[in-house]
């Protein structure tokens, strides 16, 4: 599998939202794309599309899990250090180095992250089953999209892939790798290690049947039957 495809199975299967590649591109509610092998790609905006339409944008600390670290990878034993107490503070660092034990395997970590949403959403689902003939071929709309003030994202490309990380003990201790206070060094064998911020994780809707598999669905492929504008979910092996 490629670097991409190995991040987005893991985020999907992890988080259980569809991820953004790469990390922190620029994507907002109302953006409007497609699935690649499960990540979306914006290709334009609901308002250039339906210009009369009105968004009515809100947001949301986010409550759910950010950061997660796939199977096989570990770290050895944190070393500290630090100063000595002044005034019953310590100041300590510490350091690990994180073990990637198969390609593939992803580490995934984000803070201060912030839900921005489609608030009149029922109103735009409707807008959009009534104009369904201009509603383009295949796409899905960006109705959710979780932003990181920092993140960072490390896939490894072999077995034996590994990375030095120092700083705030507390910080290395709970796995909070975006920490300001946290620095990455000496990476052997990682394929893609990036920190930054923006768009992270996307709620995304569109046309779909209900059964075993479901796929989205063009307008000229449903067939007359009647279908709703509804959340896709990003564990659905369909959208491999």
């Amino acid at each position: 599998m490629s670097i991409e495809k190995d991040y987005v199975a893991n985020v999907r299967n992890q988080l259980g939202d569809f991820p953004v590649w790469p990390p922190g591109d620029a994507i907002v509610p109302g953006d409007i794309g497609a699935l690649e092998h499960g990540a979306f790609k914006r290709q334009a905006s609901l308002l250039e599309i339906f210009p009369d339409l009105k968004l009515d944008l809100a947001q949301t600390p986010h409550q759910e899990l950010t950061n997660f670290r796939s199977v096989g990878c570990f770290s050895t034993e944190l070393k500290a250090s630090g100063t000595a107490p002044t005034e019953g503070v310590v100041n300590a660092n510490a350091s690990i180095t994180l073990n990637f034990g198969e390609a593939g395997g992803t580490v995934f970590d984000a803070v201060n992250c912030t839900d921005v949403f489609i608030k009149n959403l029922l109103q735009v689902r409707t807008y959009i089953d009534q104009h369904r003939d201009k509603w383009p071929e295949d796409s899905i709309l960006a109705a959710r999209v979780t932003m990181a003030e920092k993140f960072i994202v490390m896939i490894s490309s072999a077995a034996n892939a590994s990375v030095d990380i120092s700083g705030d003990a507390k910080a290395l201790g709970a796995w909070n790798l975006a920490n300001a206070n946290v620095t990455t060094s000496h990476d052997r064998n990682v394929g893609y290690n990036r920190t930054g911020n923006g768009a992270l994780l996307i709620g995304l809707y569109g046309y779909h049947f209900l059964g075993k598999r479901i796929k989205v669905l063009s307008a000229t492929e449903s067939g007359g039957v009647e279908s709703d504008f509804e959340e896709l979910p990003a564990r659905d092996p369909s959208f491999d």
